[in-house]
Order: structure tokens, then C-alpha cells, then sequence
């Protein structure tokens, strides 16, 4: 019995260590085909007045910012003629090291902020990872600096995070 439980052990702490060292690589090739970038922020646990939480879309044609709050939509910003942006995110996500990993959270681990990457060719999603911000270090299945990177990038695509006020008098 205690020989099945030495093995028992050890193959579990096998498992462990792989699922922390097993990477997932993107292929260079499809990071250059990339026709859609979704970069996701959510904010922390805190009322519904003061969390915003927002997702961030490029394609060759547009870019656009939809801030919630809890999923209640507050804004939705719409720009348009974004090509360079897409090519800027191109190079930026070729030029990176870019993997998926799984690193948990411990458990009782909320209240963090997190951020969603998700790469898309035409129609097929090739990558989605994301990262979870809790007490100065980071958990989920993203590791790699190119999270950043990409955020820094997209930095011109403004966001509102108040609704605009309505007049509602009668003129």
C-alpha cells in the first residue's frame, strides 16, 4: 500500500510540474495573419459606480472601446481607418515571446484585476489566453511581456468611462 502511495505521488507531482512548464507557442506564421486583436480589462471587485472594466478590438478597417460595468454597457467608442494599428500589433506580436501556460491562483484569491488576449485569423480564434493581477503577482494561462505591450499600444483608442450626459429640456 505504501509503495502505491509513493507512486501516486509522484505521478501527481508530475503532472504539477508539467502543467506549470507546458507551454502553447503560436506559430510566427499565423501572428502575422492576424486579422483581429481583442484585448480585455477587467477591474476589480469593487461598486458597480466605480468599476469599468473594458475590451478593446482592432481590425484592418476599425477599432473600437466598450466599457462596462458588471456587463451593464456604459460606452461603446467607434474609430475608424486603424490598418497601421493592426500591422504595429502584428510586428509587436511577432517580435514577442508568446505562450500560453496555466499558473493557478491559490484558492481565496479575488478581489485582482485581469486582462484577456484573444487573437483571431478571419474567423478562427489561434489564441486566447489570459492573466490575473492578485497581491503583486500574476496567475492564469498567459505568460510572456507581450500582454503589456499590446495594452501600450492600444492606448490610443480612447475609452469613456462616463455616459454622456442627456439634455432633457424642452427647447
Amino acid at each position: 500500500m505504501k509503495r502505491y502511495l509513493e507512486i501516486a505521488f509522484v505521478l501527481a507531482a508530475c503532472s504539477a510540474l508539467y502543467a506549470c512548464a507546458s507551454k502553447a507557442v503560436v506559430p510566427k506564421e499565423k501572428l502575422e495573419n492576424v486579422t483581429k486583436v481583442i484585448y480585455r480589462f477587467e477591474d476589480s471587485s469593487v461598486p458597480p459606480a466605480y468599476h469599468r472594466s473594458y475590451t478593446k478590438e482592432v481590425t484592418g478597417s476599425s477599432s473600437s472601446c466598450v466599457v462596462d460595468s458588471y456587463g451593464e454597457i456604459i460606452t461603446h467608442s467607434q474609430y475608424s481607418e486603424t490598418s497601421a494599428l493592426l500591422t504595429e500589433l502584428r510586428k509587436i506580436l511577432k517580435d514577442s515571446r508568446f505562450e500560453a501556460c496555466y499558473r493557478p491562483a491559490p484558492e481565496g484569491c479575488t478581489g485582482g484585476t485581469g486582462e484577456r488576449i484573444h487573437l483571431m485569423v478571419n474567423e478562427e480564434k489561434i489564441f486566447s489566453a489570459e492573466v490575473y493581477h492578485f497581491g503583486g503577482k500574476d496567475y492564469g494561462t498567459f505568460c510572456g511581456g507581450v500582454v503589456a505591450n499590446i495594452n501600450e499600444k492600444m492606448a490610443g483608442i480612447k475609452c469613456k468611462l462616463q455616459r454622456e450626459p442627456h439634455n432633457n429640456s424642452l427647447k
